[in-house]
């Protein structure tokens, strides 16, 4: 596999649930590299969303519905959840064997411990 596809970005879209027979988007955002998986806060302030190919993370503001942070994390950052207080995320990244620590109050890994 590869190709033009590796090397574009992703598109985070956001839609109005009260419209969602319309085929449109409320908003288009441009984040990483193969996005893989989706978490907005329990307040529904920040979207996170985990880019494998660029090893990192995008924290989308829901409000001005743009990227206001990337995040580093390990090789490949796949499946991730957040803390039942909201206040970290736990990210997997699957090639080195990984989990990123996220501080959401931060924006940033605060550890990385291998599992492997």
């Amino acid at each position: 596999m590869g190709g033009e596809h590796d090397e574009m970005n992703g598109k985070l879209l956001i839609f109005d649930t009260e419209k969602m027979n319309s085929a449109d988007a409320v908003a288009e955002i441009e984040i990483g590299k193969h996005p893989a998986h989706v978490i907005i806060d329990s307040q529904g302030k920040f979207i996170y969303t985990t880019n494998s190919k660029d090893d990192t993370i995008s924290v989308v503001d829901a409000e001005q519905k743009r990227v206001v942070k990337t995040i580093s994390t390990g090789k490949f950052p796949h499946g991730f959840r957040m803390s039942p207080d909201g206040r970290e995320l736990y990210v997997a990244n699957v090639n080195d064997g990984t989990v990123s620590f996220i501080s959401t109050a931060e924006q940033k890994e605060i550890a990385r411990i291998p599992v492997c």
